[in-house]
């Protein structure tokens, strides 16, 4: 029979956690913007301006992934050139159990890709297992939102805000705002598969996973503003989608070539930069 490890929720850790201070992690598409740790990560301790905007909005003041109950080690991070993804890689921390380590560090590996969407995003959650053992862990997601506009983020003080609702719980979440102006303000999250368990701020997958196995998760975060009810292709099609529009994008403007590789990649990630920054209005681009 074969073993299976389980580590316990309450255990040490040996490879240190702490980490200094990182870069942001910009991503934007149309009306929606999202701020973020190397982590991929929303955690209001470290920046004050981290989340994911709509229309001038705050829809998530909090968003982080955890693996037990701690931040899995981070290994990297980067935007694609293009600056459609997020891709982070992150292995587990050394897991012990009864003085001895039952889990070493670098068994699990997790990749985190996200994709902005106009009006949302969807993170795609890729988990593996490289030891030669079967292993039970958790895997969770926590999350809140402040619904605060971006004046508010930058430090302008309000003497009165909206009122927030009672978080909707089950198969999605559903984080409510009513503002001052009239107007509902709605995040709602969905996870395929759905979690094992749910609360009002977290999700909590219980994975089990063989020797060489991967398990893949998806989260869609919509921003839903009034009587709209925003939806989502699956990862793969929403990218496909978005590459292309950015593709044909980038194709309209002029192009520029030089005999240096060094200047490509600057200037071609230059232009996807201003690509980015771009958004479509009533008056035109």
């Amino acid at each position: 029979m074969q073993d299976v490890i389980r580590p316990e929720e309450q255990y040490s850790i040996v490879a240190d956690t702490h980490r200094p201070p990182s870069p942001q992690r910009v991503l934007k598409q149309g009306d929606s913007f999202g701020v973020f740790d190397q982590h991929g990560d929303v955690i209001a301790s470290q920046a004050a301006e981290l989340g994911l905007y709509h229309h001038g909005t705050r829809f998530l003041s909090r968003l982080e992934l955890r693996l037990g109950d701690s931040r899995p080690l981070l290994l990297s991070s980067t935007v694609t050139d293009d600056n459609a993804v997020l891709v982070v890689d992150f292995t587990n921390l050394d897991m012990v159990r009864d003085g001895s380590v039952v889990l070493p560090r670098g068994e699990i590996h997790v990749l985190r890709s996200r994709l902005l969407m106009d009006g949302g995003s969807i993170d795609r959650i890729r988990v593996s297992n490289y030891g030669r053992c079967a292993t039970d862990l958790p895997l969770s997601f926590h999350f809140a939102s402040d619904f605060a506009d971006v004046f508010e983020v930058r430090g302008t003080r309000r003497e009165r805000r909206g009122t927030l609702h009672p978080v909707v719980v089950g198969r999605e979440t559903v984080l409510r705002y009513a503002g001052l102006d009239g107007i509902e303000r709605r995040t709602r999250l969905t996870w395929s598969p759905a979690p094992d368990s749910f609360d009002a701020g977290v999700v909590v997958f219980h994975l089990h996973l063989e020797p060489r196995e991967t398990i893949a998760i998806e989260m869609t975060v919509l921003c839903e503003e009034g009587d709209t009810r925003a939806v989502a292709a699956p990862f793969e099609a929403s990218l496909a989608a978005a590459r292309r529009n950015l593709a044909a994008r980038a194709g309209a403007g002029a192009r520029v070539r030089a005999s240096s590789e060094s200047f490509n990649r600057w200037i071609n990630r230059s232009t996807a930069d201003l690509t980015m920054m771009a958004t479509h209005t009533s008056y035109g681009l």
